[in-house]
């Protein structure tokens, strides 16, 4: 299952930060909840399928392939405002209408018709919590000057 970070009773706090340190406020939540997208993402990397020979594209016909890894071309999403105040998310890794170029990871994560999945983003998601929100926590202090 993809990572989608969520923050939630946030609100009123974030209503207090931003009394308090105007626009730097929200900067400071946007970049600490990148902080902690990027230690997620990281995770996935490193614990993404990895072929001794990553296929190569044949002329024409695979321009989708990049003859490389596709692990390399996971990313973190720019931060979304959602409905509701100080509401906000941000997707890291594939998520399962990807059509990018690193589309057939998630065949390994949630398998096909033809395929079991084998997730490799799942099992990070428990193992990363605390150093995730330990991320967040720090690019928070650092952003207030705590």
């Amino acid at each position: 299952m993809p990572a989608r970070m969520e923050v939630s009773g946030f609100s009123q706090i974030q209503r207090r930060l931003e009394e308090l340190y105007g626009p730097i406020a929200e900067k400071t939540v946007n970049k600490a909840l990148r902080a902690g997208a990027e230690v997620l993402n990281e995770g996935y990397k490193d614990n993404a399928p990895k072929s001794d020979n990553p296929r190569q594209p044949k002329p024409r016909t695979q321009l989708w392939r990049t003859g490389d890894h596709a692990y390399k071309l996971l990313k973190v999403s720019s931060v979304k405002s959602l409905a509701g105040p100080g509401a906000k998310a941000i997707d890291v890794g594939i998520q399962k209408g990807d059509n990018s170029k690193a589309f057939y990871l998630k065949f390994f994560e949630w398998g096909s018709s033809k395929m079991k999945a084998q997730p490799f983003m799942g099992p990070i998601n428990d193992r990363k919590a605390r150093e995730v929100l330990n991320a967040i926590k720090n690019e928070m202090k650092r952003g207030y000057r705590l």
